[in-house]
């Protein structure tokens, strides 16, 4: 019941945080009820796919080297992946598989031919809502 009145409360703040901003708003409205349900309807559970530049793993990069292809697709869990009723909770990756991934590699000052380099990588395979972990200086990461 306690959970309830909270989320009334919320949805009041809301609408009235919404009601302000749109009579100083000249764009297209989206009405409040509008959004709130389709954030919503975006629940935290499934991961979602995201395409992955390998040169933006850190752990992946090999100086002067071309990988081909560049970029992989794998499923992933995080605030945009979905809606979590609680302010201080965020969707986060609960179960995940390993998949070792092949890619050609080719070193840009090298007349050597292309070599085939495998890397694992980690694919989400189901998500849920958690509370977001606070730093010790009180800042949430």
């Amino acid at each position: 019941m306690a959970a309830e009145k909270h989320c009334w409360f919320i949805v009041f703040i809301l609408h009235s945080i919404w009601f302000v901003i749109e009579s100083e708003s000249t764009g297209k409205q989206v009405p409040f009820l509008t959004n709130l349900k389709a954030s919503v309807s975006c629940t935290c559970g499934n991961p979602q796919p995201r395409l992955v530049h390998i040169d933006e793993l850190e752990e992946h990069r090999i100086p002067n080297a071309i990988f081909v292809p560049q970029a992989l697709l794998i499923h992933r869990c995080d605030r945009s992946v979905g809606y979590c009723h609680a302010p201080v909770h965020e969707c986060i990756s609960v179960e995940r598989d390993e998949e070792d991934v092949t890619f050609h590699v080719k070193n840009l000052f090298s007349a050597s031919k292309p070599q085939w380099s495998t890397i694992t990588l980690r694919n989400h395979t189901r998500c849920k809502c958690a509370r977001r972990l606070v730093s010790s200086t009180g800042a949430i990461p």
